[in-house]
């Protein structure tokens, strides 16, 4: 089933939900992190679908294709690989009904927030070896105002049972709308997993890497930490263990023994080139091709 949906037709139907339709989506936020990884086209077919589904607000009104050729002026085959990349960065969720499985259904996800996206190693890791490192901390200071230093606090803020009189048998026995609502808002079959923004690989061995760093300056505890950001610095540069080690001291604070993860994601972007999606061919760094000999 999955096949027959990879090769559209412009009559191939489709459906799109927004569980969160009346909400508005931070374009601040789609130009400045997500557009550099999916690029232009992407991110039109995600604004074109998401209007749609303010226009449907849920109504199962049934598209074709036809329609989404049309107004972006590309072909089926561009929409499916277009698709692939909102899904990717789960921005779209797709799904076919297994009743009616001649339409798909697609369910509208909402960007994550600013510090949500730059939080999330691989994505993050993406963003910098697609802009380099100079552009990425000018999005950074676009996005993120960090809080001035306001010293030692207290928080003497009022408490909601403090200020409202809230009966201990309502809280006990909570009315059946709210209940019902809960319901609703429960339902999450078309949210689009997360999953996939947790790097996992079979091919790397992170225990190996503690152990070539057993008796070495590098505090295992602060590698330890940053173990998400050297998973995903794997899948994406095709780095292997000895490699990652090499990169590791480098990249620690010599006055800690800490790994530095600013350092490390800054010298892989200038080391590596990031693999093309079509065929992901493992690169070496710049300095290691510059060293090959040409052929006469």
């Amino acid at each position: 089933m999955a096949d027959a949906f990879n090769k559209l037709t412009p009559d191939s139907k489709f459906v799109v939900v927004n569980a969160t339709v009346n909400s508005m989506i931070d374009h601040n936020v789609l130009n400045n992190l997500y557009l550099p990884i999916i690029g232009d086209g992407a991110l039109q077919l995600y604004e074109l679908l998401w209007n749609f589904s303010v226009s449907d607000h849920n109504q199962l009104v049934l598209h074709k294709h036809y329609e989404l050729q049309s107004m972006l002026n590309i072909g089926t085959d561009k929409i499916v690989a277009q698709r692939k990349l909102l899904e990717a960065v789960n921005l779209l969720g797709t799904f076919a009904s297994r009743k009616s499985p001649d339409s798909l259904v697609y369910a509208m996800q909402v960007p994550l927030s600013a510090k949500e996206f730059l939080k999330t190693d691989i994505l993050a890791v993406m963003l910098l070896g697609k802009v380099g490192d100079e552009t990425y901390k000018q999005i950074v200071s676009r996005l993120i105002v960090p809080l001035p230093d306001l010293g030692d606090l207290k928080n003497i803020s009022a408490s909601l049972l403090d200020t409202f009189d809230v009966p201990t048998t309502l809280i006990k026995n909570i009315p059946g709308t709210v209940n019902e609502t809960k319901q609703v808002l429960n339902d999450d079959r078309l949210d689009a997993s997360n999953d996939q923004l947790s790097p996992q690989s079979d091919d790397f061995d992170f225990n190996l890497i503690l152990e070539m760093l057993d008796n070495s300056y590098v505090d295992q505890r602060s590698v330890k930490r940053s173990h998400d950001l050297i998973i995903s610095e794997h899948l994406l540069y095709g780095i292997d263990e000895v490699e990652m080690v090499k990169l590791i001291q480098k990249a620690t604070n010599l006055s800690t023994n800490e790994l530095d993860q600013h350092r490390l994601k800054r010298l892989i972007s200038q080391q590596f080139e990031m693999p093309q999606p079509a065929n992901k061919p493992k690169v070496e760094p710049r300095s290691q091709q510059a060293e090959k000999p040409t052929q006469n």
